[in-house]
């Protein structure tokens, strides 16, 4: 788990991540503020990022782009801090390209230019290290099982009863925003 203040000293302020390229990069600070999953973030399509919103959000759902790993994957995520500024970039780029379908090599990529710029808090750092930070940084505020189960893609073990609005997500989000 990358603590918030190595994400943001790190990832977040600075040109750390200035010589990665824009693709990746872009689905790297995605993940910050989302808690999507890399093949998630890999398989959204422009139409599946709506900034013109009076909370913008993406949408993680099946398509010819990518797989979900579980029906409760198919969500919609408010997008806030650098997500949401590193999300308009990445539609501004068409999305996945370069690894649409290849999360994998995606990963290599990031891994490695992470460790080449020492950028990993420790050596057991990877990418996906992001998405459990940011239930760590959920949980630490206080937010309930429910929610973070929402925003995460998880299962949650209860009756759900209507659907949860981006309101209450977003204001979820906001407490955590890097």
């Amino acid at each position: 788990v990358y603590s918030a203040s190595w994400i943001t000293t790190n990832f977040v302020n600075g040109s750390a991540l200035d010589r990665l390229n824009p693709e990746a990069r872009n689905a790297f600070l995605m993940m910050i503020n989302t808690g999507a999953r890399p093949s998630e973030i890999l398989g959204i399509k422009p139409g599946d990022i709506f900034l013109d919103q009076d909370i913008p959000f993406i949408r993680i759902e099946l398509n010819d782009w990518g797989s979900l790993k579980n029906p409760q994957s198919r969500r919609e995520i408010p997008l806030v801090g650098v997500s949401c500024v590193a999300a308009a970039q990445y539609k501004d780029l068409g999305c996945a390209t370069t690894y649409r379908n290849k999360g994998d090599r995606w990963s290599a990529t990031v891994n490695k230019y992470l460790q080449t710029n020492g950028l990993k808090e420790t050596n057991k750092h990877t990418p996906y290290a992001l998405r459990h930070s940011f239930e760590t940084r959920l949980r630490e505020t206080g937010c309930d099982e429910q929610l973070r189960c929402e925003l995460m893609g998880h299962g949650y073990n209860r009756p759900r009863y209507g659907t949860i609005s981006h309101k209450l997500l977003h204001k979820a989000l906001m407490k955590i925003a890097l």
